[in-house]
């Protein structure tokens, strides 16, 4: 039977919870380390905390691929960016799951490729897998990113929909 890539990624396994608390401290330092730099931070910390909860697999992943997602989704706060699409240390475990499972083309090694770098700030291992056009894999992992997206990954709750039934009419 062939899996569809979001049936691979939502099969990822959580880690159990000795996972999430190895993901908890890891939390912690970081947003104690910006604490250090950014007093401000204090003033965010318990909202920005359920940001930073693990997904797609991440407390199954090496600490330190979660640290960079940690950091990638406090760096999108001060930036005052959506923090729902996924990180790069999501989506590199998502497409190294997937590739368990699909051999990937060319097109997805180099989208792994650069996630690993921008997770590990290094060149992943072994031969590059170079893009067939320039920024290819910035293409192919921003789509990623989108189907990695966490939809209530957010600081500020959705507003609730208002009742449409009396949309611009008398009442009867």
């Amino acid at each position: 039977m062939t899996k569809t890539v979001e049936e691979l990624v939502s099969n990822m396994s959580s880690g159990g919870i000795a996972g999430v608390l190895r993901c908890m401290a890891v939390a912690g330092a970081e947003l104690d380390a910006r604490l250090a730099t950014a007093p401000a931070w204090e003033a965010k910390r318990s909202d920005v905390h359920m940001l930073l909860r693990p997904t797609g697999g991440l407390s199954t992943m090496a600490l330190e691929m979660y640290r960079a997602h940690v950091r990638e989704i406090l760096d999108r706060v001060d930036a005052g960016q959506d923090t729902r699409p996924g990180t790069a240390a999501e989506c590199l475990a998502g497409l190294s799951t997937v590739s368990l499972e699909v051999m990937p083309n060319r097109e997805i090694r180099a989208a792994i490729d650069l996630a690993w770098r921008l997770v590990f700030d290094k060149p992943a291992p072994g031969e590059p897998f170079l893009e067939e056009w320039p920024g290819q894999a910035d293409e192919t992992l921003a789509e990623f990113r989108k189907k990695m997206a966490v939809a209530d990954r957010t600081l500020t709750p959705k507003p609730k929909k208002k009742d449409a039934k009396k949309k611009g009419g008398k009442k009867a």
